[in-house]
C-alpha cells in the first residue's frame, strides 16, 4: 500500500518513515473486502487518510475524484440525453439494473471496474 502513495506523499513532503509506520499499522487493520481491484474501497481510503493526517483530497487519484463528484447525476444526464431506459443503459455497461438505479442515487458507488465502464460512456 505504501507504493500507491509513497509518490503523492512525498510531493506533499511529508516525512514517509513516518508515514510508513502509520500505513504499515493501517495495512494490519485491512481485510480482503477492504480492497477493490488492489485499491482501497473508497471508505477505507477515507479512513486511510485521516488515519494518516492527510486531507482525502490531496491523494484522490482519478477514481476517487469520480466517487466524489456528482456522478449519479451524470449518469442520469447521459441516459436522459441518449434516451436510454436504465434497463438499456445496464446492457450496455454489462451492470445490473439495480447497480445503474444505485449509483444514479448516489446509494452506492461503483467499483474501479465499473467505473471503467462508466467512465468510457460519460466522456
Amino acid at each position: 500500500m505504501l507504493s500507491q502513495f509513497s509518490t503523492k506523499l512525498f510531493e506533499l513532503k511529508i516525512d514517509i518513515e513516518v508515514s510508513k509506520n502509520k500505513i504499515e499499522i493501517f495495512s494490519n487493520s485491512l481485510i480482503l473486502q477492504d480492497f477493490d481491484n488492489n485499491y482501497l474501497r473508497f471508505d477505507k481510503f477515507i479512513k486511510f487518510c485521516e488515519f494518516i493526517e492527510v486531507s482525502h483530497l490531496q491523494l484522490c487519484d482519478e477514481y476517487y475524484r469520480f466517487i466524489l463528484s456528482s456522478y449519479g447525476k451524470l449518469l442520469v444526464k447521459y441516459r436522459q440525453k441518449n434516451n436510454l431506459t436504465q434497463k438499456k443503459c445496464a446492457k450496455i455497461l454489462k451492470m445490473s439494473p439495480v447497480d445503474i438505479c444505485s449509483f444514479e442515487r448516489s446509494l452506492t458507488y461503483p467499483t474501479r471496474a465499473q467505473y471503467l465502464k462508466l467512465k468510457e460512456i460519460l466522456k
